[in-house]
């Protein structure tokens, strides 16, 4: 490992100090990340890859998406160099590779910035681990995504906060429009700029409102026109008929709550699940040797962390004190707590559960801990190593119940399903779908010798149309549940004429797919 950094970095001696212990816990989270990608995709990551792969005849257009403007683009440019260089390398590889450096990015920028404000090696180390093996952050740090880049950008535009304040404020805007290019929720960062501006006592009040207002003025201005630019261009989402009505566009199943159970029962799991995801029952199914080494050395680490804890419980006194001398006048609280609480409040009603959109924080609920500590340590309070702890608790528990059996195939019954129909699909086969789903996307992608098409047809005409196909072709779920509820006759249409019939069912999915010979109505 010395050798491996000496060739990158020269003689240790040249090497900042805390590069070097940064990489220590960066070095390791880029070997578990690079040995256990994830097989559980991320939907959105799918379709991504397909857009991606089909852009050189589509065009770029199909590539631009409002929610995360430039994502795809850019995954577009570093895949398209290395798919002329090889046929082979496909998309979402491509993605997966460009958010795992992303993440490591962010693990570096995370602890020089935690080591500069707070001075202490132990603590940086530690939070750094917490946040680098955090469960939602690792997940999505080894899958295709939008929030792991965006929220690099947001946490370079942090660093300039922290470090700088408001010198050359115009270096914070541009990392905070790339961040904003990259996902619309980055906007939510802009509070943390206002209290910025807003604490420079050097300058006058009217200084700081002129420059708050000129920030916000030019960073909208900046990324609208961006995202304007997208809009225009040609056969660029052609439903939407105002760039209103494009850029404010989601998902159907997203929306605001504002029922007080599900907001706060639905927030307090999401935040855990920041911390630590998976399920117990993964260790039964996916288990080997060093799982279980791993799962008993766990027990040993929480059971330490729960006596010490224990043990000196009165250290809490300590912390609570410490937190009421250092809140007053505390910068980088009140600009840690100005970035989290945006965020915060506006995820308590907009889909309160979510935890993928908690990422764009997860920096901001680190620099807070690692105020706490420093806070604690300030006040006095010696040093028991629960931090150190609890990021070993963080690591192993993600590890063998979340990120080890998510690594699995098996994990993924679509994707075994999708790996199982290759056979039975050669190149040219033709799928007939009524509704693209997200089922078919993962399908579509494991599959790509196949061609696609919509039924876009009326249900009595559909048999008519199907029937001049001179060879067999496919049904998906969706075209077959829309064929099989148009007419009795239609059901046995496509009874008479079925040749085989594929399907998975169970936990909540069913996915069928029918080979359909030629014949008349």
């Amino acid at each position: 490992m010395a050798a491996f950094i000496r060739t990158l970095f020269g003689r240790p001696s040249a090497i900042p100090i805390w590069l070097r212990l940064a990489l220590s816990v960066v070095v390791p989270a880029a070997i578990l990340y690079a040995v256990f990608p994830t097989r559980d995709y991320y939907w959105d990551g799918v379709i991504f890859s397909l857009g991606i792969e089909s852009a050189p005849g589509a065009g770029i257009a199909p590539l631009i998406v409002p929610n995360h403007l430039m994502y795809s683009v850019l995954g577009f440019g570093i895949y398209w160099p290395f798919h002329q260089l090889s046929a082979a390398v496909r998309a979402l590889p491509v993605l997966q590779l460009l958010d795992t450096i992303a993440s490591l990015l962010s693990a570096l920028l995370l602890f020089r910035l935690l080591y500069r404000l707070f001075e202490e090696r132990y603590a940086a180390l530690a939070l750094t681990a917490i946040f680098a093996f955090g469960a939602t952050w690792w997940r999505y740090s080894v899958d295709a995504d939008a929030y792991i880049v965006s929220t690099l950008f947001i946490l370079a535009a942090a660093t300039r906060l922290l470090l700088h304040g408001t010198r050359r404020l115009w270096v914070t805007g541009a990392w905070h429009c790339a961040a904003m290019v990259m996902h619309q929720l980055a906007v939510f960062f802009l509070p943390a700029v206002w209290v910025t501006i807003l604490l420079n006592r050097n300058r006058s009040l009217r200084w700081r409102l002129l420059t708050g207002t000129a920030y916000t003025a030019a960073t909208g201005t900046l990324t609208l026109a961006v995202y304007y630019a997208g809009f225009r261009l040609p056969n660029s989402q052609p439903i939407y008929r105002s760039f209103g009505a494009w850029v404010t566009s989601h998902s159907g199943d997203s929306a605001f709550s504002f029922r007080p159970g599900y907001i706060l029962g639905g927030t307090f799991k999401s935040y855990v699940q920041l911390f630590f995801g998976g399920r117990i029952r993964n260790l039964v199914e996916f288990h080997n040797l060093a799982t279980l080494i791993l799962a008993a050395v766990l027990v040993i680490a929480i059971t330490a962390f729960l006596t010490i804890v224990w043990k000196y419980r009165s250290d809490f006194v300590l912390l609570e004190q410490a937190i009421a001398e250092h809140a007053i006048g505390s910068r980088t609280l009140a600009i840690c707590g100005a970035w989290f609480l945006s965020y915060a409040i506006f995820l308590l009603f907009w889909l309160p559960r979510n935890t993928f959109y908690k990422l764009l924080v997860w920096p901001a609920l680190i620099f807070l801990l690692g105020w706490v500590l420093h806070a604690f340590r300030e006040r006095g309070g010696a040093r028991r190593y629960r931090t150190a702890l609890f990021a070993g608790i963080v690591l192993l528990w993600n590890f063998v119940f979340f990120v080890y059996p998510n690594s699995k195939p098996e994990s993924n019954p679509l994707l075994v399903f999708a790996d199982s129909m290759q056979p039975h699909w050669p190149s040219g086969t033709t799928v007939y779908f009524q509704t693209f789903n997200t089922d078919d996307w993962l399908i579509r992608y494991k599959n790509p010798q196949t061609v696609w098409q919509s039924l876009n047809c009326a249900a009595p005409n559909c048999a008519g149309r199907l029937a001049e196909n001179t060879e067999t072709f496919w049904l998906d779920t969706t075209a077959l549940d829309f064929l099989e509820k148009a007419s009795p006759g239609m059901r046995v249409w496509l009874s008479s004429g079925q040749v085989e019939l594929h399907k998975l069912e169970g936990s909540g999915r069913r996915v069928k797919f029918a080979k359909i010979r030629p014949q008349a109505r």
